[in-house]
């Protein structure tokens, strides 16, 4: 395993966990733009065409794609997909900060489901 990526992916999604991009299924809520601006910053340089739609009528509500051109244009398209946000949280239910995105015992803790996809 390599360490160094170990430790990248990690801190990529500790700032992810900690953007708090709570969708609580008001227009106003959930802010994705925040993911949207750090994943687009991470995978800048990357060789991915990269895009950012923002709904009309809802700032913030943001949707990153990112596209790789494959080489043979009779091969079938492949399409990974997840989101960015989270349900609201009942901060007293957790012994942690839900949010927090820390490392315990190198177990992620206040991982929010991290990865729901």
């Amino acid at each position: 395993m390599n360490d160094a990526l170990t430790g990248q992916t990690v801190e990529l999604l500790q700032q992810l966990i900690r953007n708090q991009c709570v969708n609580d299924g008001t227009v106003a809520s959930g802010q994705e733009v925040r993911t949207s601006d750090v994943l687009r910053a991470y995978l800048e340089g990357s060789g991915l065409d990269i895009e950012v739609y923002e709904p009309d009528g809802a700032p913030g509500r943001t949707s990153l794609v990112a596209r790789i051109e494959g080489t043979d244009p009779a091969a079938p398209t492949l399409c990974l997909m997840g989101h960015t946000d989270v349900v609201p949280v009942t901060a007293e239910h957790w012994t942690r900060d839900p949010f927090g995105g820390e490392l315990v015992e190198r177990r992620g803790v206040g991982t929010r489901r991290a990865s729901t996809c």
